[in-house]
């Protein structure tokens, strides 16, 4: 009996085991939801959650567009009447120029988008040549190239120094993962409804953004959800709200009457109806700020909605100023562009570019 009593003990451990070894498997793989919960004391205005606030440059360099920020405050436009990429520093010196369209080595046919790695290295991809070509720090000279299978509309470089892109128009996977090589390492992400991806993909890439050492954040356009996923590109959270709202959106189904491949004003009166989850952005490590668009035709306004990693919300539905849109974000400095208008008669008043810095005490 006794040696009955200790194999039956014996195999209870075992099954035990095996079981507990289950639980913990699953428990690992399992993606977590976090509803987010409005904070106590929300803010209700731009200035009260961004205090600090002064102007960079009264006059933007007209004919540029903005492409990224170094951490040392350089920043790196795209000269469309000279069709180059230059350099400025944090005083709006003109620095060099760094590249410029050609058919040769570290020349560009279309160069979006544009990302910076920790090291401040810069990271261009060519549309036209289906290529990202690298400008080595600190003198941005061109240092060699890479090619990649689809299509990137978001970008950054893992600990790794792994490429992890997304973009609408890559199907069926939209987030991908390569190696120097351009050897797709892992795919992940299928858009629930195909049609409104087609439509999508020509006027909101939605947003991607990379928190330093623990994975990425993710919003697809179609809906207020954040996904947070790991280098690996395992899902570990849903960020995800209770019911969708004005600035919770959620988008309708697509008409079925229109076309996906075309666009008219019955496009665009579907298409205004409702905000649009644009790009999203960490401040200081622990919060994730999304922005949102209020299409009005060719035109539009921006807001924010800003919570911590944790779930609180800090604020819902602030409208971005100067009716502006936000360039880059680093730390806890937020850089918001005010375009050029017409001002009295024919005058045209030049952009701006404002930084705005987080609330200190949060």
């Amino acid at each position: 009996m006794d040696k009955r009593n200790g194999k039956n003990k014996f195999k209870a451990l075992i099954i035990l085991s095996l079981l507990l070894i289950g639980i913990a498997c699953k428990d690992k793989n399992q993606t977590e939801i976090v509803y987010l919960k409005d904070r106590e004391g929300m803010f209700k205005k731009w200035d009260e959650l961004f205090p600090s606030y002064e102007i960079i440059n009264s006059e933007f360099p007209p004919s540029h567009f903005f492409l990224a920020l170094s951490s040392k405050g350089n920043f790196f436009l795209y000269n469309r009447k000279e069709e180059k990429i230059v350099l400025f520093d944090f005083r709006w010196n003109y620095v060099k120029e760094i590249a410029k369209k050609g058919e040769g080595p570290g020349e560009f046919q279309i160069p979006f988008p544009v990302w910076l790695d920790r090291k401040d290295n810069l990271y261009v991809n060519d549309i036209g040549k289906r290529v990202i070509s690298l400008y080595s720090s600190p003198d941005y000279k061109f240092s060699g190239q890479f090619r990649v299978k689809s299509h990137i509309s978001k970008a950054f470089i893992d600990p790794d120094g792994h490429f992890i892109t997304f973009s609408l128009y890559n199907t069926p996977f939209l987030i991908k993962k390569y190696d120097r090589n351009g050897k797709i390492l892992k795919e992940t992400f299928k858009c629930k409804d195909e049609i409104l991806r087609i439509f999508m993909a020509r006027f909101n890439p939605g947003g991607m953004a990379n928190l330093e050492d623990k994975g990425f954040l993710f919003v697809y356009p179609d809906r207020y959800e954040i996904y947070f996923y790991d280098y690996a590109l395992n899902l570990q959270k849903i960020y995800k709200v209770k019911s969708f709202s004005k600035f919770y959106p959620v988008s309708p189904d697509f008409p079925q009457e229109l076309s996906p491949y075309e666009i008219s004003s019955e496009h665009s009166k579907w298409w205004d109806q409702f905000l649009h989850p644009c790009d999203i952005y960490i401040l200081k490590g622990k919060f994730f700020m999304v922005s949102l668009l209020k299409s009005e035709g060719i035109g539009g306004t921006y807001y924010i909605n800003f919570h911590d990693l944790k779930g609180k919300t800090y604020a819902r539905g602030l409208e971005v100023p100067f009716k502006g849109k936000i360039l880059w974000v680093m730390d806890d400095f937020i850089y918001v562009l005010e375009e050029e208008r017409f001002g009295e008669g024919d005058n045209i008043v030049p952009a701006k570019l404002h930084r705005y810095q987080l609330k200190k005490d949060l």
